[in-house]
């Protein structure tokens, strides 16, 4: 029997109630115990078996949220335990899709570092307690009770929870002169602010890729980041998809300075620093006026001479323009949410100019509450709390101590407030700054709604009960409006009930079922752009900066986001998408600028910038905007938890107040010398530059002249289709070939849209028990993914083009790793899978050293020892944990063959395809990743393996793969040719 570690400070938490709860020796011995769902119903998806069975697993909808939007997702669950998530193919915002944060979110769920217990000045405290100083009792414990709310202020993340604004409806009803403010780092207002000036309200635009032939992004990654980027992931995919050699493609530019997976599929690709995307924005309007001629307004005609934009980008520029009035209404211009509000006018302005409005890009009411409105931002909050006119302040959720900016000094003002709550997933810096500490539930423990960025109204229903006691926004919420002894279900259920047109339950239980409530989506607003302002809206570009000045970009982090997700050791091992570095970030800089400043990698500098420094490790990053120097937001966390504590450095330092908070000029770079090198004999401590070690998985990106990733332009693939030999060389070979009888699996990946966003590497982790190693065993190049995805640079090495190549076991027909295993551990199964029997394994090793692609693993350490029990439940049971001194690699997802094959033969029918799929391709926002059936001609992988541009990497060795890509196309302008 397995033994839970003592809970200690849980308030009314015993070791009997978290077994009870959560069944976690039961279900973890595998004699099929199971953890407790919540007491009100919970309807699984729409297509699952009547009843429970064990060893079989159910699936629910519920939603995910992000700085107020909502992702629809389903969650495997396994006699009561969550254990994986998948998008829901019928919500808006997913499409069937997930993102690593989505997939990294069950370890989330089984945290051992989760806040475990409600605190008074760190003092353990039941609810109870809580309840009589906020609820019903307010009255006698606080002035503002007797002064309609004056003192009182919540601060809250962006919300579009219909609860949540009926909620703070009722508190303010209770208390009128209650002030309500709004914070998230990452979820700037410039969008809305450009459409109030433009448009007279704050609207949201919304997109469609899918209707562009010609799509420029001004920095906005429209593929990597934001609420609706796995849709806009999919939806440009489809336009880019290549059946053969007479299919179009649309054409994709995009201006940034730090690479994104945007940008790597990018025909063309404008190194740019920040601030001159503003210029290109401009010069882009300007262009397209000029091309318009007489059918352009003549007032912006007028204006538009003065804006200046940038010589370095004008080819380019005018050349987008050209690409874009040939093709009218079926463009699209995009701005990110990091530029001003000027660059979202121009943007829009564009869209207008040449009929895209109302084709592929419109706007809707934004789902978040009071969006626009001066409750979001810090400034009110702040003002007050610098007038002493605070008495009490709650904080549901964020980190605000941590993420606010620096110049604000929040930290030091919430620890001068003397009542204070904060609500939080962990005891972090704003829990640390706050008297009293409520730990959250997380997401699925929690019952709530909210909507997507299209204003689809989305459930958030639990999966299990919280694991430590943990309440909601909802839950505090309803303390303050007096109505504590009402559960969330039930206020749920009534807030639901008020907006139904029909039968209420049966509303509520099909929204349950199917993940969201049909028909909620916002309608298209009546919006006009009055031309006639426009050009006062617009502002002059900024002046090119001098030659040699230096930029600070703060950018979001593609694994941690802001720093809520740094505790999770998934996403902290998970190497970026662009560098390749784990558990760090470092100052990004450009070949030609590192040359410059005589910079190599893992060089410590100090950065100082707006008055403030900082030190960060440099990485040398290919493709980098000359002179911009970018850091990721979200580390250096000096919070209470374990995983994220001390790594990176807290790049929110740098991070202040104004309209443009992500990027600056006048940055000063200086060269930290000291004891942080390591000793050498030749130059002296005094002059030897500091250095810190960066666990970068792959430092290398050049094929070496082979043909590894093979690309073409859709002119040259025209021309020339096949992208291989149409008779390889034979192979010479003493081993007699396979044979198989009956159902053959393999996989293609289309490199033509693979972005390298890594949501299947996360979901691959998550589906098969991979473990982590930890920044030293990075740093030993023993990194256990068994999916990675290569980066290749090509040409330029300042502008390089880039290619990603996700790599996996290729399961070999020929398989050197099978003719060399001394216990036949590796073997071929008969239906052409590569399978690893690990309790044959003895670790020689052999196969890996055979092994052409290097995508065997092998686990040096027992990884699995410090888990906790807790930690234990995010595991899937049809996997095998492993014992130490054995090789892993990917097997194809065969715990998901096999069950499926048992289904089929239960059933009597013949072996599926398109039922399931493998983990990395369910993830997958592009779809590039297929998997199925090969041996049956009509289904998709097939079908796409008979493509003349299907190859195998290496396949002058004679491995003969499963695995075949598809050459990746690109679309280039001739004019930029």
């Amino acid at each position: 029997m397995h033994h839970l570690p003592p809970l200690s400070g849980a308030s009314g938490l015993t070791r009997r109630a978290l077994f009870e709860w959560v069944g976690a020796s039961l279900a973890l011995a595998g004699v099929g115990g199971c953890a407790e769902p919540p007491t009100e119903q919970i309807l699984p998806y729409a297509t699952q078996p009547p009843e429970v069975t064990p060893g079989i697993p159910r699936y629910y909808a519920t939603s995910m949220v992000l700085d107020g939007f909502a992702t629809g997702l389903l969650v495997e669950s396994h006699v009561g335990r969550p254990t994986k998530i998948e998008g829901n193919p019928d919500h808006p915002a997913s499409l069937g899709a997930t993102g690593a944060y989505e997939q990294a979110s069950i370890l989330g769920l089984y945290d051992p570092h989760r806040a475990r217990a409600l605190l008074e000045r760190g003092q353990p405290r039941a609810w109870s307690a809580f309840l009589e100083r906020y609820g019903l009792a307010a009255p006698r414990s606080h002035r503002w009770a007797a002064a309609g709310g004056a003192g009182l202020h919540l601060l809250l993340e962006p919300t579009s929870s219909p609860l949540v604004a009926e909620l703070l409806g009722r508190v303010r009803a209770a208390y009128p002169r209650a002030q309500v403010h709004f914070h998230a780092p990452l979820a700037p207002l410039s969008p809305l602010e450009a459409a109030r000036r433009l448009l007279g309200r704050p609207l949201l635009a919304q997109y469609d890729l899918g209707r562009a032939d010609v799509v420029v992004a001004l920095d906005a990654d429209l593929l990597a980041s934001g609420p609706f980027h796995l849709r806009y992931a999919r939806q440009l995919a489809e336009r880019r998809r290549v059946a053969g050699p007479t299919d179009g493609m649309s054409r994709l530019y995009v201006a940034e300075a730090t690479p994104t997976p945007t940008g790597v599929l990018a025909d063309h690709r404008v190194r740019a620093r920040s601030a001159e995307v503003h210029g290109i924005a401009l010069a882009l309007l300007a262009a397209v006026v000029a091309a318009l001629g007489r059918d352009a307004p003549g007032g912006l005609a007028a204006a538009l001479p003065r804006a200046a934009g940038p010589a370095a980008h004008g080819d380019q520029v005018r050349a987008m323009a050209r690409d874009l009035t040939a093709r009218p209404g079926a463009g699209l211009v995009v701005a990110g949410d990091r530029q001003p509000p000027a660059v979202h006018v121009a943007a829009h302005l564009v869209n207008a100019l040449l009929g895209n409005v109302g084709r592929t890009v419109w706007w809707t009411e934004s789902p978040i509450l009071e969006a626009g409105e001066p409750s979001h931002g810090l400034g009110p909050l702040v003002d007050a709390l610098r007038a002493g006119a605070v008495e009490t302040l709650v904080v549901l959720e964020g980190n605000p101590s941590y993420t606010a900016p620096a110049d604000l000094e929040l930290p030091r003002l919430l620890r001068g407030v003397a009542d204070s709550v904060y609500l939080g997933l962990f005891e972090n810096e704003t829990a640390r700054d706050c008297r009293w500490f409520v730990p959250a539930a997380h997401y699925l423990e929690s019952w709530g709604d909210a909507r997507a960025r299209d204003g689809t109204l989305s459930p958030v229903q639990p999966l299990i009960r919280p694991l430590y006691g943990g309440r909601t926004v909802a839950d505090v919420l309803a303390v303050l409006a007096g109505l504590a002894g009402r559960s969330t279900y039930d206020l749920l259920r009534e807030t639901h009930a008020r907006r139904a047109t029909g039968d209420a339950a049966a509303e509520f239980e099909a929204a349950l079922r199917e993940g969201l409530v049909a028909g909620s989506a916002f309608p298209r607003a009546d919006a006009r752009i009055d031309l006639a302002r426009a050009p006062s809206l617009l502002g002059p570009a900024a002046a090119p900066a001098p030659e040699g000045t230096l930029e600070l970009d703060l950018v979001q982090d593609a694994r941690v986001y802001d720093g809520r997700f740094a505790d999770n050791p998934w996403l902290q091992e998970l190497p970026d998408p662009m560098t390749k570095l784990t558990w760090d970030n470092a100052a990004l800089v450009s070949p030609r600028t590192a040359a410059r400043l005589g910079l190599a990698n893992e060089a410590v500098v100090e950065l100082a910038c707006r008055g403030r420094t900082l030190r960060a490790p440099v990485l040398v990053q290919p493709g980098q905007a000359d002179d911009a120097v970018s850091l990721a937001l979200g580390y250096g966390r000096d919070g209470a938890e374990a995983v994220a504590r001390g790594v990176g450095v807290n790049a929110f330092g740098l991070f202040l107040a104004g309209e443009s908070p992500f990027f600056s000029g006048g940055l000063a770079l200086t060269p930290v010398v000291g004891r942080e090198a390591p000793p050498s004999p030749v130059m002296p401590p005094a002059r030897r530059p500091a250095r810190h070690r960066l666990a970068v998985t792959q430092p290398h990106r050049s094929a070496q002249g082979r043909a590894i990733v093979r690309r073409a332009t859709l002119a040259e693939y025209r021309e020339a289709p096949r992208a291989a030999p149409a008779q390889p060389r034979p192979v010479q070979t003493l081993y007699e070939p396979h044979r198989y009888e009956g159902v053959q699996w393999g996989m293609t990946i289309d490199l033509t849209v693979c972005s390298g966003c890594s949501a299947c590497v996360v979901a691959c982790q998550a589906e098969n028990n991979v473990p982590v190693v930890g920044r030293d065993g990075v740093l030993g190049s023993r990194e256990m993914h068994w999916l990675r995805i290569d980066r290749y640079d090509e040409g330029d090495p300042d502008s390089p083009a880039v290619s990603m190549l996700p790599m996996l076991c290729q399961h070999c027909e020929r398989a050197p790793c099978e003719y060399v295993c001394p216990v036949n551990a590796t073997v071929h199964s008969p239906d052409g899978l590569n399978e690893q029997v690990y309790n044959r394994c003895i670790g020689t090793r052999f196969c890996s050293n055979n092994c052409p692609y290097k995508v065997r693993r092998f686990n040096w350490f027992d990884y699995n020892a410090d888990r906790t029990e807790t930690q234990k439940m995010a595991m899937n049971p049809d996997v095998t944990v492993r014992a130490r001194g054995v090789m892993e690699k990917c097997t194809f997802c065969v715990q998901r063959i096999r069950r499926h094959e048992i289904e089929a033969r239960i059933e009597g029918r013949p072996a599926p395809d398109g039922g399931f799929t493998t983990a990395c391709a369910q993830a997958c926002p592009t779809g590039a990743i297929v998997f199925g059936r090969i041996d049956d001609p009509r289904t998709d992988v097939a079908r796409l393996r008979r493509q003349p541009r299907a190859y195998a990497v290496l396949e002058e060795l004679g491995t003969e793969p499963r695995v075949r890509y598809l050459a990746r196309l690109t679309n280039p302008n001739p004019e930029l040719t």
